[in-house]
């Protein structure tokens, strides 16, 4: 089955890439996140620096929903990564459960599957 380069919902994300919704934190900083062919290498879990903010709501919004509409943020994310053969995500800041910015090293101009 091919994949669509940008993934609308749920049902179009990579088992990798539902392991990384479920990972994430409200606000934290994600350090040496590896890409290999347009997918992202999770284990061992990279190492996660969280930011607690009180009084916020902790709970994952991407729990218990089997399929939903991906934010314009995490499809962008999931696309860009999905396009990248190999390389390294130095730095990913999350904000609100959603992708903010990457600092990234590798091969950009070639893509997965090309």
């Amino acid at each position: 089955m091919i994949r669509p380069r940008r993934p609308r919902t749920a049902r179009d994300l990579v088992l990798s890439e539902r392991q990384f919704l479920v990972g994430i934190r409200p606000f934290c900083r994600i350090h040496g996140i590896r890409i290999r062919n347009g997918e992202m290498i999770l284990d061992p879990w990279p190492t996660t620096i969280w930011e607690i903010k009180f009084g916020s709501q902790p709970i994952c919004p991407y729990l218990g929903d089997v399929d939903f509409e991906l934010k314009a943020q995490l499809a962008e994310f999931f696309e860009y990564t999905r396009s990248v053969k190999a390389g390294e995500i130095l730095l990913l800041r999350i904000m609100h459960y959603l992708p903010f910015s990457i600092e990234i090293a590798g091969n950009h101009t070639e893509t997965a599957g090309a």
